[in-house]
């Protein structure tokens, strides 16, 4: 929880040095396992758009994909794939806010810069974690 009070900008510098994102990082490692061991694969991490989803699954590099930052960024992204749509307008900025704060608060996305207002964050929080809806 102490961590989430530190700027953004601190806590990008402190906690995430070195560290740069890259779409579906996991992919080539389900797909090693997967021809290692014969074994069915679940790929997880860096899978934000319909688009790497779809690639990683049609490729055989895995036969399912899990995801947890997206989704709590963008509750309704299945939805937004299956209309087609290949990315959410305000898509996860991989802050890792969510995963700070979910050890003691409710669900949610905590990134403020994705939302209109404070309040918009809340409520998505909120809906969450059993609320009302955003």
């Amino acid at each position: 929880m102490l961590l989430n009070g530190f700027p953004r900008p601190i806590a990008s510098a402190i906690f995430g040095a070195r560290w740069h994102y890259r779409p579906a990082p996991n992919a080539e490692y389900a797909r090693a396992f997967k021809e290692a061991t014969g074994l069915p694969t679940i790929a997880t991490g860096g899978f934000d758009t319909k688009k790497e989803i779809d690639a990683a699954l049609e490729s055989g590099k895995c036969d399912l994909i899990a995801m947890a930052r997206p989704l709590l960024a963008n509750p309704d992204l299945l939805d937004l794939f299956r209309q087609g749509i290949n990315a959410p307008e305000r898509p996860c900025t991989h802050c890792n806010r969510c995963a700070i704060a979910t050890a003691v608060l409710p669900l949610g996305c905590y990134d403020r810069s994705r939302f209109d207002s404070q309040d918009a964050m809340e409520a998505q929080i909120l809906w969450w974690s059993g609320g009302p809806p955003a």
